[in-house]
């Protein structure tokens, strides 16, 4: 494989923040390597937070936040999902509409059997209510352990609300 490494010359000549951004590292943020920032989970794909875009700028004297790859992402992933979405249109649509209409018959067939109409109504009422208790649990457990982070990444606002949310869910 062809794996690079950053030198002095390669990412950060002249020991300048300036000029390596320019490097043959960095290239403006497309290069093989990148600053190391405080990001934020978008999409389970990581992103340089605001705060830590301003920072940035302002030390490598970036004229702009879009010239900096993590951000000009965000437009980008929206306008190949919408497309990707446009392009799958007829599958989509396909699916969605004729799967649904042969479930529907299938289920409305099995309801008339003996027997399997008690089981499906009442495993349909308990599994929704046991999947409303685990979100409960599992957001109640989530914002426990947010809460126990050192350092904390999420505000007391956000774990509070998480938790009363789980407490509202489980109850």
């Amino acid at each position: 494989p062809n794996v690079q490494t950053c030198t002095q010359r390669s990412c950060y000549p002249n020991n300048n923040p300036v000029d390596s951004f320019t490097s043959s590292g960095v290239n403006y943020g497309f290069g093989y390597a990148f600053y190391l920032t405080d990001t934020t989970n978008y999409l389970n794909r990581c992103f340089v937070s605001t705060k830590a875009l301003n920072v940035l700028e302002d030390a490598v004297g970036a004229d702009s936040v879009s010239d900096i790859e993590g951000v000009s992402d965000v437009a980008g992933f929206f306008s190949d999902l919408y497309a990707d979405i446009f392009v799958a249109r007829n599958y989509i649509f396909g699916f969605g509409f004729g799967v649904s209409v042969l479930a529907s018959f299938l289920y409305t067939y099995l309801l008339r059997i003996p027997g399997l109409l008690f089981t499906i109504i009442w495993g349909s009422l308990l599994g929704s209510l046991g999947l409303i208790g685990f979100i409960g649990y599992y957001s109640f457990m989530t914002a426990n352990n947010a809460a126990d982070e050192d350092p904390q990444v999420y505000s007391d606002e956000k774990i509070k609300g998480l938790r009363y949310f789980g407490i509202f869910m489980f109850v």
